[in-house]
């Protein structure tokens, strides 16, 4: 796992480097003007020339508005900021992309397509997936890791936003990335009557290589991870990241001797399991004690400091109270930041007149990774690289365009259906299956419907593309 590679700086040589004026909004400006003569001089003012106008306009807006808010400090009263985190998943899809352009391009010129029409293409296919993926994630997690409320529990809108651009962080699902992308790129095959079949066929492997490298940054930011296992290429992820946290909210990881059952009511976190003979088990604590407060004394100190419960009462879309939805996580956070050996913990529990008390043992620390699972990242770039190479080797036994395409989304769906069975960070909320199942199975009979339909048509006539559209 390697979510942050590096800090773009806030400034270079005494320079601002984001906002107005700033190293990158000039950097934009140039390209913009270098760009936008390009597009003009070589086909006019057409459609085009506007969308890339756009296109361009929404980038600066990205660059003055919303990159500035992703700036990370050392700390929340340190203004001295760290800069610009580079994540390891943001850098992965742009390497993917540049990639699967490149193959088409190379698979294009073979044929006699003009490259002109691939970068077009690209351009539109790019921008389609991107807000589908980031859409479908978007609505999937929206109660629980977009929606921001201010100060005074009204809904803050750059707050929310901020976070739903923040896609170098993570959050895009392949089937809304199919879908958005997809929809864009037949538009504009349709507007400009270029033969749909054809470029699909030249598209379909470069779709997967760009997700077997994407795939690739599933890994390195931890998302995208399987169930526990103990097979010898297991892996285990570090604390904090989406599969330790997932494993905390399950009870499979035991904070101090305490396991939660991923549930909080009103009167706070319930203990689901105590590790036995842990120093917890020993003070007395029991599962389905429900804890109301947590207090640490690290060794030294006069009195002990309470660090549970985080009170807040906002109100969420849902209509219940945010206390209620973040006290198990404030719960486990608390446990989590209760570190250091002979500090004495005090929890005050529901239907208990007396406090509970132990000191930390070395012992009962904190794991530090998760526990060991399928590294369902890696299957699923391997899958996706192995599905490009075969692609790639029935494209000349093809005998009507579109093949290449079918054939990419019916072994897709099979091998995503199957890859899903051994993940867990999706719920099976949809007849047993998860979300991605459910359109694994709907993407695999849209590919038998599809084949069908080839099937009727006349073998391929050799014919030449016509030229770049204007």
């Amino acid at each position: 796992m390697l979510q942050t590679l590096f800090y773009i700086p806030d400034r270079l040589f005494g320079l601002p480097v984001f906002g107005v004026p700033g190293i990158l909004f000039a950097i934009w400006a140039v390209g913009a003007l270098i760009a936008m003569a390009r597009q003009v001089y070589r086909y006019g003012l057409t459609v085009d020339a506007g969308g890339l106008a756009v296109l361009l306009a929404f980038l600066g807006a990205v660059l003055v508005l919303f990159l500035p808010s992703l700036l990370e400090h050392r700390d929340p009263s340190n203004p001295e900021a760290l800069g610009l985190p580079i994540r390891g998943y943001g850098v992965m899809v742009l390497i993917g992309v540049i990639s699967a352009v490149a193959l088409a391009i190379h698979r294009a010129r073979q044929r006699g397509v003009d490259p002109e029409i691939i970068i077009s293409l690209a351009l539109w296919l790019f921008v389609g997936g991107m807000l589908g993926a980031r859409a479908f994630y978007v609505i999937e997690y929206w109660r629980t890791q977009f929606y921001r409320v201010d100060a005074a529990s009204n809904f803050d809108l750059i707050g929310t936003l901020s976070g739903v651009l923040n896609i170098a962080k993570g959050g895009l699902v392949i089937y809304g990335a199919l879908i958005g992308g997809a929809a864009s790129s037949l538009y504009f095959l349709l507007k400009f009557r270029l033969p749909v079949l054809r470029l699909a066929d030249i598209a379909a492997p470069s779709m997967v290589l760009g997700l077997a490298i994407g795939r690739i940054g599933c890994f390195f930011n931890g998302c995208c991870f399987g169930g526990a296992c103990d097979l010898p290429w297991a892996v285990q992820f570090p604390e904090r990241s989406p599969p330790y946290e997932r494993q905390l909210e399950q009870g499979q990881l035991y904070l101090h001797g305490l396991a939660f059952n991923g549930r909080a009511d009103e009167h706070g976190a319930v203990v689901a399991a105590v590790k036995p003979g842990s120093a917890a088990a020993v003070a007395g604590v029991r599962p389905g004690d429900q804890i109301r407060e947590i207090s640490v004394q690290p060794p030294g100190d006069a009195k002990p400091r309470m660090i549970f419960p985080r009170v807040d009462t906002r109100q969420t879309p849902s209509g219940l109270s945010r206390t209620t939805i973040e006290t198990l996580g404030a719960a486990e956070e608390a446990l989590l930041g209760a570190t250091g050996e002979g500090a004495r913990v005090t929890l005050r529990l529901v239907d208990r007149p007396e406090p509970v008390q132990w000191t930390i043992t070395a012992d009962d620390e904190p794991p530090t990774r998760s526990l060991s699972v399928h590294p369902t990242q890696l299957y699923s770039a391997i899958d996706a690289g192995l599905l490009c190479l075969l692609l790639l080797a029935f494209d000349p036994l093809r005998r009507r365009e579109g093949e290449v395409f079918a054939l990419m989304l019916g072994v897709h769906a099979i091998a995503r259906f199957l890859l899903e069975s051994i993940r867990t960070d999706e719920p099976k909320a949809y007849l047993g299956m998860s979300i991605s199942q459910f359109l694994s199975v709907i993407m695999l009979v849209a590919a038998a419907v599809f084949w069908l339909y080839l099937l009727s048509r006349p073998a391929i006539k050799r014919r030449e593309l016509p030229a770049a559209p204007t």
